[in-house]
């Protein structure tokens, strides 16, 4: 058996609530993970925001260093916000503003 063979790195994310396991190279970063939730999970990367416990924080895309490599978050706990494009798109439009207040008479 070949052990020289780069062992994959696999994180698990929760996305309302339901883990999603992905699998990556051993060499991947932080814009590997959004662009594989972005391909697989249809969240734009604009709308991806992940919350790392213990101690790495929230990372959104534009990432800070975006060659963080994913085996720094390995064995972490991963929460993925954000919506797909499909559940912007069909969320009732905002309420129209109030018309303006008149300004009291002098």
């Amino acid at each position: 058996m070949d052990t020289s063979a780069p062992i994959d790195i696999e994180l698990t994310l929760t996305h309302h609530g339901k883990p999603i396991t992905l699998t990556f190279a051993q060499d991947a970063t932080v814009v590997d993970l959004s662009e594989r939730v972005a391909s697989e999970l249809s969240i734009p990367p604009s709308n991806q925001k992940y919350l790392v416990s213990p101690k790495i924080g929230l990372l959104k895309p534009p990432f800070k260093d975006p060659t963080l490599p994913l085996s720094s978050l390995q064995g972490k706990k991963i929460n993925l916000m954000g919506s797909t494009t499909s559940e912007i798109t069909s969320s009732t439009p905002p309420s129209p503003k109030p018309p303006p207040r008149a300004a009291p008479a002098p």
